[in-house]
């Protein structure tokens, strides 16, 4: 046999560009040997009588070949039977990402954390499959190397090479995956709508006075997934959704405590900022100094 080809517990397995060769001998046997007469290979319904030997390729599927040979004095070997299965095809890979991910405007954003997965399975055709030897991957412009296990990628836009080969070198055309990678928090901010005094660290307002927050995500690394949400929450209650609406303040000393969330999960630290809400007028009181009747 001459090329490519693989033997497992099911069976033998080569490509459609194998040779096979089959060669009869006749065994010298205390010094006599007549010599091989003829040849008979037993295929596809056919029988085919030749010389001593003949070389041939087969197409894609399981083929049952039997052949014996005859010497030049009659003596004819017992019949052999060789089972072949062949297989031309390669496997088929796909990327899967297990994790945070959103998909939007054409682009496939994940977070830092999401894991990366590569699957390959070898097609059955023809009722053959020789099975996948091994799945190659790259990312960005890095070598090709073994894949073995899920993997995450650094920020930014990154594009992830692959294939698979199976156990006859049959390999499957180099896919590509394009990632953007986003491992940056929203940033959150507070700003008072109305009349409003900063002494020293302290800011004060009025009832009529409202606190709005904005958040943004910054662009990193030319990846940002976006702003997914904004919660709040005012002194010890539970937090909410914001939704773009101003928060409103009873008098007194109220803390508003606040965070956003960009769409691939990745959540920034709680902020906390103290307000005096003053809603009370002054008390304007009048006093004499000297006579007064």
């Amino acid at each position: 046999m001459e090329g490519t080809s693989y033997t497992s517990n099911n069976g033998l397995y080569i490509r459609t560009d194998t040779k096979i060769t089959i060669r009869a001998e006749d065994t010298i046997v205390s010094d006599v040997a007549s010599g091989v007469g003829e040849l008979k290979i037993f295929f596809g319904g056919t029988e085919y009588v030749i010389g001593q030997s003949t070389s041939f390729v087969l197409s894609k599927g399981i083929h049952t070949i039997e052949f014996r040979g005859k010497d030049n004095v009659g003596n004819t070997e017992v019949l052999q039977t060789r089972t072949v299965k062949v297989d031309e095809d390669a496997p088929v890979s796909t990327l899967n990402t297990s994790g945070a991910r959103y998909d939007a405007l054409g682009r496939i954003f994940v977070s830092t954390l999401t894991t990366v997965n590569l699957y390959a399975s070898d097609p059955v055709v023809n009722g053959v499959a020789s099975g996948v030897n091994r799945t190659e991957y790259a990312v960005a412009a890095g070598n090709f190397g073994l894949y073995s296990s899920a993997f995450t990628l650094q920020e930014g836009t990154r594009t992830v090479s692959f294939n698979s080969t199976d156990n006859l070198e049959n390999k499957e055309s180099v896919k590509t995956v394009t990632l953007d990678a986003d491992g940056t928090p929203p940033i959150t901010s507070a700003s008072v709508q109305g009349a409003e005094t900063l002494v020293g660290t302290i800011t004060y307002i009025n009832g009529d006075s409202r606190v709005a927050l904005s958040a943004q995500d910054p662009l990193v690394s030319s990846v940002a997934s976006g702003v997914r949400e904004t919660q709040y929450k005012l002194d010890n209650t539970f937090y909410q959704f914001y939704f773009s609406t101003s928060i409103v303040l009873t008098e007194g000393v109220r803390t508003v405590a606040f965070f956003s969330r960009d769409n691939v999960q990745n959540t920034e630290v709680a902020q906390a900022k103290d307000y005096r809400v003053d809603a009370t007028s002054p008390t304007l009181i009048l006093s004499y100094a000297g006579a007064n009747y």
